[in-house]
């Protein structure tokens, strides 16, 4: 007789958990009595089957096989997991949904400085392709600029986010960066900040893979239970609403799903490592149904990534292993989006709340070598038009000459971008915008 002990304490922690939520947050009695009901049948089904013998049937079964009621078994058991999977996530979507006055939600930003010079000659000296180890060696810097008004973007992020009500409902923020550079020089210790280290999560580093990163960060130590996932070009231009993230059905996600075959997705370590994952997705669920939507943020709930990963181990150690992107890694955003839907905790969805601009692809195109030749007036005015318009918007994802200094420091001038107009222009419309310090600044 085999009880199968782990789905049993899974049942009694669901069951202790409904407890605990009439108490706390006021479950209808309906539901709750509906929830002890379906423990006692889970309980009676699951004993009752693990009493069935695996025997072989001498007179209807010639192969002489044995008659595969584990298969059966196995299905049961699997529904009664759902079950507990379904409840638990209800019990946490009910704690999100409950009070918006709560301190709820963290965020966990990623965050890179290839400026550093220890980050830059450590990704030479790692074995790989050229193209991979392109942002590493000597600091193309001619005009000896000083480097500590660099890689600003993420200040006025979180100044976004105090204007437009996010802080209201952080718990607290986690900044993930490379132990190869210092955290951001312009944000001061606080107790709703924390700057997490790659080296604290894997022991793969140094890490230049954005798929191996975000393969990580559910492992961040005292993680809440909700976290909106972002990079740290991403901005509130109008006011924060959870509705856009999450309702009743569970998580929504932004843009609508698609029949394209994942195999259709595309081949390279960030296209194909989306292609893998919709493989993977596809494989588990049997569905058709998937997006390929990013660069925008998104809501994690944390028990669904451990158990993706439960689900998918050597994936998730082989990606986080991984010094490199590569079509072989699993691209964490898209396959959450799609794992979270297909496990019925959430639904595709239209976000016309989200917009941006990338100037590397629309106003200064590579190469974009502002050291030689910058943009023209007319670029630049192209430039301010699509900035006074972003408003339309809740969040945007602004990238690319001007906004950041990702490629700045290239020696290989057809692959930098550069412009000093469109960065005087960007940090005018930075400032105006958010004009007003977030708590984590340093003072001047």
């Amino acid at each position: 007789m085999q009880l199968y002990p782990a789905f049993f304490l899974e049942l009694i922690s669901c069951f202790l958990q409904s407890h605990v939520e009439l108490q706390s947050t006021h479950m209808p009695r309906l539901q709750y009595y509906q929830r002890i009901v379906c423990f006692i049948l889970a309980v009676y089904v699951a004993i009752l089957w693990s009493t069935l013998p695996v025997s072989i049937d001498r007179t209807h079964n010639t192969s002489m096989q044995p008659i595969r009621r584990n298969s059966h078994k196995s299905a049961i058991l699997s529904r009664i997991a759902r079950f507990t999977n379904t409840s638990t996530f209800d019990a946490s979507l009910q704690r999100l949904l409950a009070d918006d006055s709560l301190k709820k939600l963290d965020l966990v930003v990623t965050w890179v400085n290839t400026s550093s010079q220890r980050w830059r000659d450590s990704l030479q000296k790692t074995p790989g392709k050229a193209i991979y180890r392109i942002d590493g060696g000597p600091l193309f810097n001619p005009s000896k600029e000083p480097l500590n008004d660099t890689f600003v973007e993420l200040k006025y992020m979180l100044r976004s986010f105090e204007k437009f009500g996010l802080m209201a409902i952080v718990r607290k923020v986690f900044v993930v960066h490379s132990q190869l550079h210092a955290a951001p020089n312009y944000l001061q210790g606080h107790r709703q900040l924390e700057f997490v280290q790659h080296s604290s999560l894997s022991s793969h580093t140094p890490i230049f893979n954005r798929n191996a990163i975000d393969s990580l960060v559910h492992r961040i130590p005292g993680l809440g239970e909700w976290y909106l996932a972002l990079m740290d070009d991403q901005f509130l231009v109008s006011p924060f609403q959870l509705s856009h993230f999450v309702g009743h059905k569970g998580v929504r996600i932004c843009g609508p799903g698609n029949r394209i075959p994942p195999s259709k997705w595309g081949s390279d370590g960030y296209r194909g490592a989306m292609a893998t994952s919709g493989a993977l997705v596809l494989k588990h669920f049997g569905s058709q149904m998937q997006t390929q939507s990013d660069h925008e943020p998104y809501l994690a709930w944390r028990h669904a990534r451990e158990r993706m990963q439960a689900l998918w181990p050597q994936q998730h150690a082989d990606t986080a292993a991984s010094v490199f992107a590569s079509r072989y890694n699993i691209h964490m955003g898209c396959l959450y989006k799609n794992f979270i839907v297909n496990s019925r905790h959430g639904e595709y969805t239209k976000c016309d709340w989200y917009g941006g601009l990338h100037t590397n692809s629309h106003i200064c195109p590579r190469p974009c070598d502002g050291f030689v030749s910058d943009v023209s007036d007319q670029k630049l005015q192209s430039f301010r038009n699509h900035m006074s318009q972003l408003h339309s918007k809740t969040w945007v994802n602004l990238q690319g000459p001007g906004f950041d200094d990702a490629y700045r420091f290239r020696l290989d001038a057809h692959n930098r971008e550069y412009s000093p107009k469109l960065r005087k222009a960007a940090r005018e419309w930075f400032e105006s915008m958010y004009p007003i310090p977030s708590r984590f600044e340093k003072k001047n």
